[in-house]
């Protein structure tokens, strides 16, 4: 009110003290936590998909060619098989998946020259070994794209579990955040080697 004195009002016994609010309420622990193992596992998705085209686009791979068993479905749902042999015929997968090959040599019998990470390494069936066509235009994007999704993980746990929103150990708090799921990249990287 214009003219009255403001002193006054404060020494009121009725009179309270101006207390700050926090913006926002306080998440609870479970839906802290749900996002934290929701975030972890999608990190951890996107770190398994970008290791391997990271190795390839790093030139950890092995020079080759592909000759395509089946290819199913079709577009962007189409999948292909096919066998790989390295270039100097010391190791052949008998079936892995095939990406990136172009339209044209997605048929049965077509050879594409290809790449693969530790062909002499990989497991038993086409779910576990990859090759890529030698001239794959997206590799680069799928593990920038899947570093970036990753660092994001990290960004949602540091919101979600409340890491920037703490009075003491905000920076440990949200480094940590952001650093562990960065781990999981690594750890794929050296399984991959």
């Amino acid at each position: 009110m214009p003219g009255r004195d403001p002193s006054a009002a404060a020494s009121h016994p009725l009179a309270r003290p101006w207390v700050r609010r926090r913006r926002g309420g306080r998440r609870s622990v479970a839906g802290g936590l749900t996002a934290l193992v929701v975030l972890a596992f999608l990190a951890a998705f996107f770190a398994w998909l970008s290791a391997e085209p990271l190795w390839l686009a790093v030139g950890h791979f092995d020079d080759g060619t592909a000759t395509v068993t089946t290819c199913t479905g079709n577009g962007v749902g189409q999948r292909c098989t096919a066998s790989f042999t390295t270039a100097d015929r010391a190791v052949t997968v008998e079936r892995v998946a095939m990406l990136g090959a172009a339209p044209a040599e997605r048929r049965a019998g077509a050879a594409v020259p290809a790449r693969m990470v530790s062909a002499d390494r990989c497991g038993a069936g086409p779910s576990s070994c990859r090759a890529y066509a030698a001239g794959h235009p997206g590799l680069h994007l799928r593990w920038v794209l899947g570093l970036l999704i990753v660092l994001c993980c990290g960004l949602g746990i540091a919101w979600a579990t409340g890491a920037t929103r703490l009075d003491r150990g905000r920076r440990t708090a949200v480094a940590a955040s952001l650093t562990a799921p960065f781990l999981l990249p690594l750890g794929f990287l050296a399984a991959m080697w």
